[in-house]
């Protein structure tokens, strides 16, 4: 059996977060060439933490940390872990070496980036793997999606940080319909019992009245993705799977699957496929 150099890099970091050890800078060099869309910026100075997931530079300008999501009711916690983390906590700065994914900047002029320690500690993957933050890539900057997915599976497996509150639990397509869980950031895991398309929209539904039940989304501009990806979502009838996003109230509770590390397919196709019904459906509004 063969492994690629990137396992190893992604297998290293994970155990340096487990043990406590370092990773050293050359391996950020080999990350950045074993991955062409991760870039390598500046080193740069961190003078404060503003959040768990934004940190203040000397200059002035604040940098976003990619491929994390930190629930507001959690954020005290995350921002005093990545004080520690940093050194912040016991020393006026810090520095840390840049790498971007894809968008370099957001609407806000943030800096959207991956930070790592000088000794070659990523904060994205600490975070994540402390159970501090859920990982949660966006459309445009999935460099280390799945590596962070992997630390989210083991911090939740172990109950660390927020994974041990019931209040950030894993939703049942049936719990997420209490409207106290819509407009944040949810994880959906359940059984797909249809699959529909609209207009190029493929529709994945949880239960069988899809005008209030919960469904996840996939449109058009992300389906060349999914594609990329080798998933078939209409072949996900029958499958459980397990989503995360934003939940938005379109007909009831829906999370928008804009590419696909969002979706985890959690067991395998069945033999054969589950008879469909005759259904008709209207494009979601």
């Amino acid at each position: 059996m063969q492994f690629s150099g990137k396992i190893f890099v992604s297998l290293a970091i994970i155990l340096a977060l487990m043990v406590g050890g370092n990773i050293y800078a050359d391996t950020l060099s080999d990350e950045a060439r074993l991955d062409p869309a991760l870039i390598k910026g500046p080193v740069e100075t961190v003078t404060e933490v503003l959040a768990g997931d934004l940190l203040k530079l000397q200059d002035g300008r604040t940098v976003k940390i990619l491929g994390i999501d930190i629930p507001n009711s959690y954020a005290a916690q995350a921002k005093k872990y990545v004080g520690e983390f940093s050194g912040l906590d016991h020393s006026p700065s810090a520095q840390v070496q840049i790498f971007y994914g894809t968008a370099k900047q957001d609407r806000y002029g943030r800096i959207l980036a991956y930070p790592f320690t000088m000794d070659g500690l990523s904060y994205a993957h600490a975070i994540v793997q402390q159970g501090h933050a859920r990982a949660l890539s966006a459309p445009d900057n999935r460099v280390i999606a799945a590596e962070l997915m992997a630390l989210d599976r083991d911090a939740r497996g172990y109950g660390n940080g927020l994974w041990a509150l019931p209040e950030f639990k894993v939703l049942t397509p049936e719990q997420v319909l209490d409207k106290k869980y819509w407009d944040q950031v949810q994880v959906v895991e359940g059984k797909v019992l249809y699959t529909a398309e609209v207009k190029k929209t493929i529709y994945l539904d949880f239960d069988i009245d899809w005008k209030k039940d919960f469904t996840a989304v996939i449109p058009p501009t992300a389906r060349a993705l999914f594609t990329a990806a080798k998933i078939k979502p209409k072949d996900l009838e029958g499958i459980r799977v397990r989503v995360r996003g934003f939940v938005e109230n379109k007909n009831g509770p829906s999370i928008t699957l804009t590419h696909p590390e969002l979706l985890e397919i959690l067991e395998p196709a069945p033999t054969a496929k589950p008879v469909k019904g005759k259904r008709t459906r209207q494009k979601k509004t």
